[in-house]
């Protein structure tokens, strides 16, 4: 349970100023301490901080990034989650809170090259430069195109004298490219993380004033892909350390593609959930999986212990490798195989036969009738009407979820609702 907590401090001209905050005491080895919570400001009747839901955040998000968020919206939403708000603070706040200027260009650039100056002589023979030239590059970021410039300095001996600010250019916004990277960052996140198709994607930056083809969303989130492996590839030696403080690691191998496509080989280790690596190789064959499971073993060691499919050139490749490491057959891909030889030929009769006697197409008809039924002035009838709606689509709710057979089987499930 949740109290409000009054906190004094004294300012530098020796005033003292009252603050609260919202805390919860909690049992901590024995002792009950206060646990901070959040900031209610100066007076906690109208607190400055307001807690704000995944959903709603969502929402805020994508009305932040259309440039359409008024006071209003903000003070409806916060009046239905409870929240109790002054409208109109919330309208002093939207108007001097303005988005615009809040959407400035924040580079990406690292603490060290803060230390970059531009040089105004030649580093080696201390002359000034001979020639300068003005570089220019138009570049596309989250709050719109911009124009940078940099002035190239050039040594009648030595040439140019100022690479590392060059440099610095170049990781704002890659070689010639267009966007920079947080772009590139934007749109992976939205496309990989949150499965935004690339027409929805396209809608959100065009609301920001960005325009770009679907085709270069496909490229920029592709590019994502690749530098997000490579910078998982950079921490192997931290996950080595943290599978080494968990005593050893479990190694899970898997084969996942669509018919006719490249294999998706991953491994994933077991007591943490960190996918390890994963490579595409054109089919699941010992004489792709050895090299894999080989560079697992380099940089991490020997697993504790191997859990894979039914595969048998899983099963020989991965006990060549790691000669004296028990294997464990995965419960879900053996219930499958198992329900493959079990059931299939079964379910796929008792499937063709309520198919067949057009069960589901005669609820289809009755519906429709059911529908009609409900616009009748008698109440009663109306509502037997409804009720008989709800009673069919609860029949017919199997077959709205996806079918994994053999621990989904929706035909199975409607005939056991009726």
């Amino acid at each position: 349970m949740t109290y409000i907590r009054k906190i004094k401090r004294k300012n530098k001209d020796g005033t003292i100023k009252t603050y609260y905050a919202e805390v919860e005491s909690v049992r901590e080895g024995g002792k009950v301490v206060q646990r901070y919570i959040r900031s209610l400001g100066t007076d906690p009747e109208h607190p400055t901080n307001i807690p704000i839901e995944p959903t709603h955040f969502s929402y805020l998000s994508l009305r932040l990034m259309q440039g359409s968020l008024t006071p209003t919206d903000l003070f409806e939403m916060l009046e239905n989650m409870g929240q109790q708000v002054r409208k109109e603070d919330l309208k002093r706040l939207g108007i001097h809170y303005d988005f615009e200027k809040k959407n400035v260009l924040h580079l990406p650039i690292l603490p060290e090259e803060l230390k970059i100056k531009n040089p105004t002589q030649c580093p080696i023979c201390k002359k000034n430069p001979k020639t300068q030239t003005t570089y220019t590059r138009p570049i596309k970021t989250l709050s719109g195109e911009r124009q940078i410039s940099i002035h190239k300095k050039y040594c009648g001996t030595h040439g140019l004298i100022n690479s590392e600010n060059v440099s610095f250019l170049n990781k704002i916004c890659l070689p010639r490219k267009t966007f920079d990277t947080k772009v590139m960052t934007a749109i992976g996140y939205l496309r990989w993380f949150f499965n935004y198709q690339r027409e929805e994607i396209q809608l959100l930056l065009g609301a920001r004033g960005i325009q770009i083809s679907t085709g270069k969303i496909s490229k920029l989130s592709e590019e994502f892909l690749l530098r997000f492996y490579i910078v998982h590839k950079k921490h192997s030696s931290q996950m080595k350390k943290l599978f080494e403080k968990n005593k050893g690691y479990i190694l899970h191998l898997d084969g996942s593609a669509e018919a006719g496509d490249e294999i998706t080989f991953t491994a994933k280790e077991g007591i943490t959930g960190i996918t390890i690596d994963s490579w595409i190789m054109p089919s699941e064959s010992r004489h792709y999986i050895k090299p894999f499971l080989q560079h697992i073993k380099d940089t991490y060691g020997t697993p504790l212990v191997i859990i894979r499919d039914m595969s048998k050139e899983i099963s020989e490749a991965a006990s060549e490798i790691f000669p004296k490491v028990p294997h464990q057959v995965c419960h879900t891909h053996y219930v499958r195989n198992l329900g493959d030889i079990l059931f299939k030929h079964r379910y796929r009769i008792l499937r063709n036969k309520v198919v067949n006697a057009k069960i589901l197409s005669k609820f289809k008809s009755l519906n429709k009738k059911c529908f009609e039924g409900t616009t009748s002035t008698n109440n009663l009838v109306a509502a037997e009407h409804y009720w008989v709606m709800l009673a069919m689509e609860y029949i017919l709710y199997p077959r709205e979820c996806k079918s994994d057979y053999p621990f989904v089987l929706p035909y199975l499930e409607v005939m056991n609702q009726l």
